[in-house]
């Protein structure tokens, strides 16, 4: 069982032929003094179509909290719907890395109203994963993203680069640069780190943790999440 979770970069690999595979967890923001942000839960179910394709459906329950001098804001709600297909595109092979090609998108005017787009989110990237050793692995994604919140919005450059380490056949750790960059705000960009450890072949636990480093990024995130293959 391979999984997108908790790291932010998509993998390479697709879901076996038939099966489905649910992986779910929260996320706890900080960005400030006063700015609170959870994904309570955040559910991605993925299902295998054919060998090379999986069909995706994301779902989520999301809140934020604003403190400031005078008085206290917060909301919470479903998020957006979202659609999505990966596609392989070769293996990896003579010296060249895994390439899939992954395509998400955020329906409009779907979810809780504080949270609903006026317009289609896509997300739009290439993903890699090549093999260093039997316990090292390096991953990454590039690609293109509009949020959905302006008709007139220019593209965003998304990124991501993953290194990851084998400890045994059970748990495995990571660290982890992404972010994006945009023509019309401040730029994101951070680092994250974390473990995941298969409970059972079909059953892995995931935590991770991670801070900005730019002014736009969360100044820190924790979560904690599974992922279960049917």
């Amino acid at each position: 069982m391979v999984t997108d979770r908790p790291d932010q970069t998509e993998s390479a690999y697709v879901v076996p032929q038939g099966r489905f595979q649910l992986e779910s967890g929260f996320v706890y923001y900080k960005n400030g003094s006063d700015f609170y942000a959870y994904d309570y839960n955040t559910s991605l179910l993925r299902y295998g179509l054919t060998k090379g394709v999986e069909l995706r459906l994301g779902v989520g329950y999301i809140g934020y909290r604003i403190d400031d001098y005078w008085d206290e804001f917060n909301d919470d709600g479903f998020a957006p719907i979202v659609l999505g297909a990966k596609v392989l595109l070769a293996e990896e092979q003579n010296g060249l890395p895994r390439i899939a090609l992954l395509g998400s998108f955020a329906l409009p005017n779907t979810g809780a109203e504080e949270f609903q787009l006026d317009n289609l989110g896509v997300d739009i990237r290439t993903t890699m994963e090549y093999t260093l050793t039997a316990k090292v692995s390096l991953g990454a994604n590039l690609g293109v993203m509009w949020s959905g919140n302006s008709i007139n919005e220019d593209p965003s450059v998304v990124y991501s680069a993953v290194i990851g380490y084998a400890v045994n056949d059970k748990m495995g750790l990571f660290g982890e640069l992404f972010g994006s960059l945009h023509s019309d705000s401040d730029d994101f960009h951070s680092l994250d780190m974390g473990l995941t450890y298969k409970v059972t072949d079909t059953f892995q636990l995931d935590a991770s943790t991670g801070f900005g480093l730019s002014d736009f990024a969360p100044d820190y995130f924790v979560s904690f999440g599974f992922s279960v293959l049917f």
